[in-house]
């Protein structure tokens, strides 16, 4: 039987809110049709943007969102996007080949901004480095951040609409520099962001800025980025980079909606990757940076099969079917951000609506909640929260841990999340306070579905929803018995109880020492003493 343990002494840090971000990029049938709806629609909306989306996204905290791209960031020309929408220009679209769409610009800078305040989350813009000069950077953070009325910028911005500053915190540098983003050496890129950042040194005071890493896990490209970068501003003190971008996908054979049970594991099992990823990548960063001021960033990530065609002239770009695999990957990941809260700052899954890895689909006026966004709900409390230390004493199934966890506490409260892998079979677990003890009532909230290919759809929109129940261990207990469904993902709350005066024989354990990643077999030396 597996065995989960927490481990409350051991605290891993602060469970940063980003850590729940989105990508919203301009591209597809994500912004127009699927955010922006516009505002002579007969769909319900706030100044074009759509309502119900609004509505959704506040219930589960939205945090950051982060636009206008990927790819469609070195392409995009930040006037295209401004003043009367009517005046906007018609420009062609990053995907074009792909889709054959142009990009409308109805949805610019200050609609963003009125989306990420309706949604209650933060901007998170990425700029043009491949495509432009550094100029044009400086003048957008320009236009978006200085004061009322101190520069022509500020001016053309209060003519706009928008007298006060939007006040944007994060700055991303291009994206995917190395590859798509003008096939940049390092050293290249590394020059591309400095002198973006030299000449804005002003205006990016109290600001963060994010460079642009690799795609996948190339340590060469970090090692060599970090390297050039240190040579040309010795020493980190105020030197402008706050964050490391990285991007990584989950991949499989097969189709989004169809995929048989070899292909279910397969990209589970890519999806634990991540965890590979950012540990390789922080030992780099930690190796340039000593002091750790510099934060990773998994501004893309999720579930992408690979069979959905390009080009796509009749459906949506890349519209994924978000079925439970989706949902379990996307909980396996985030179990892996909340447990290294103490390096990734932020993340952003790609996307929010109407393509790849969706929490949200449209058509029309109608708008339905992916698996993926159940997770979100049910996790919502760890933003923010500190992260205990989790031990998962759990067997592999086809190389995939047969469940994963993380645990935070907040204002006095645990949550738990568990996921069981399992394509098929249930999972009993026990899961082991170290220090603590439950109360009396256990609430459960439990995402699972008779079909592991469950989705829901614009017909039947509440296939797979959130059950909910409660366990109880008996007041002061230490250990709970729990039977995980397959292939689901289960959120355990609970009024945390930590032991004073270590009077039990569970709390009289001390110094608990497990790495995030043992072999099954050293796992059973439980607790050193």
């Amino acid at each position: 039987m597996d065995r989960i343990h927490v481990i409350y002494p051991e605290k891993l840090g602060i469970i940063s809110k980003n850590i729940y971000g989105y990508f919203v990029e301009q591209i597809g049938a994500l912004i127009e049709g699927g955010v922006w709806v516009g505002e002579n629609s007969g769909i319900p909306n706030i100044h074009g943007i759509r309502q119900e989306l609004v509505e959704k996204l506040r219930a589960i905290n939205a945090s950051v969102f982060r636009w206008p791209g990927g790819c469609t960031a070195e392409v995009y020309d930040w006037r295209d996007g401004i003043g009367p929408p009517e005046k906007r220009p018609v420009s062609l679209a990053v995907a074009y080949r792909a889709d054959g769409k142009a990009q409308a610009n109805d949805f610019g800078t200050h609609e963003f901004i009125d989306f990420c305040r309706l949604a209650g989350a933060d901007p998170y813009i990425c700029l043009n480095v491949a495509g432009s000069a550094p100029l044009e950077s400086f003048k957008w953070m320009e236009y978006c951040n200085m004061p009322r009325g101190m520069t022509g910028l500020a001016k053309l911005r209060e003519e706009n609409g928008s007298p006060e500053p939007f006040n944007i915190k994060y700055w991303g540098l291009g994206n995917e520099n190395g590859n798509h983003g003008g096939m940049m050496t390092p050293e290249e890129y590394c020059a591309a962001y400095s002198r973006v950042v030299s000449i804005s040194w002003s205006i990016l005071e109290n600001r963060e800025t994010i460079a642009s890493g690799p795609i996948w896990n190339n340590i060469d490209w970090s090692r060599r980025f970090f390297a050039s970068y240190n040579n040309r501003a010795p020493g980190w003190e105020g030197k402008q980079l706050d964050g490391y971008s990285l991007h990584y996908y989950s991949g499989a054979d097969g189709n989004d909606d169809t995929f048989s049970e070899e292909e279910w594991y397969q990209k589970l099992g890519n999806s634990m990757g991540m965890q590979k990823l950012i540990e390789d990548q922080a030992t780099i960063l930690h190796e340039f940076d000593p002091a750790r001021h510099v934060g990773l960033v998994v501004d893309e990530w999720g579930s992408w099969t690979s069979a959905k065609r390009v080009p796509s002239y009749d459906r949506p770009l890349y519209l994924q079917t978000g079925t439970m695999r989706e949902a379990l990957v996307a909980a396996i990941t985030l179990n892996i951000f909340n447990n290294h809260c103490d390096i990734v700052k932020m993340a952003n899954i790609t996307a929010l609506i109407n393509y790849i890895h969706s929490l949200f689909m449209s058509e029309g006026e109608k708008l339905i909640v992916t698996p993926t966004y159940h997770v979100f709900d049910m996790m919502k409390a760890h933003q923010n929260a500190t992260c205990i230390r989790t031990v998962c004493a759990s067997e592999t199934h086809n190389d995939v841990p047969r469940v994963t966890a993380s645990a935070s506490v907040k204002d006095g409260k645990t949550l738990l999340t568990l996921v069981n892998t399992q394509y098929a079979d249930p999972t009993e677990v026990i899961i082991e306070l170290h220090n603590g003890f439950f109360p009396a009532d256990v609430q459960i909230e439990t995402l699972a579905a008779d079909d592991p290919h469950a989705n829901n759809t614009f017909e039947n929109p509440s296939v797979v929803s959130v059950s909910r129940g409660s366990a109880s261990a008996g007041a002061g207990g230490h250990e709970l018995l729990v039977t995980l469904p397959a292939a689901s993902v289960v959120c355990l709350s609970y009024q945390s109880g930590e032991a004073e005066g270590l009077n039990r024989e569970t709390a009289d354990r001390r110094e608990v020492r497990f790495s995030r990643i043992q072999p099954i077999e050293k796992m059973k030396a439980r607790v050193l003493k």
